[in-house]
């Protein structure tokens, strides 16, 4: 990763570092904190690991509860007792 001499990163440079295909760095453009210099746009390294760190899951261990009637989902035994009803 080449950085330049004043510590911002470019694109592909940010690309290489996070391991994010360029064009999906495009599509977020908006959210991941940037500057731009005319039609450059340019990355510090610390606002793009501080942005990183907002995003950062934490595994709780926790089991989230089975969704609620109307939700769209259908638990496995709720469709198979549908089926069986249809036959």
């Amino acid at each position: 990763m080449k950085e330049a001499f004043s510590g911002y990163l470019t694109i592909n440079d940010l690309s290489i570092y996070l391991g994010i295909k360029p064009k999906t760095l495009y599509a977020r453009i908006k959210e991941i904190p940037h500057y731009k210099v005319g039609r450059l746009v340019r990355f510090r390294k610390e606002d793009v690991d501080a942005w990183m760190e907002k995003h950062k899951v934490v595994k709780t261990g926790q089991t989230l509860p089975a969704p609620e009637n109307g939700s769209g989902h259908v638990r496995r035994s709720q469709k198979r007792e549908n089926l069986e009803g249809e036959g």
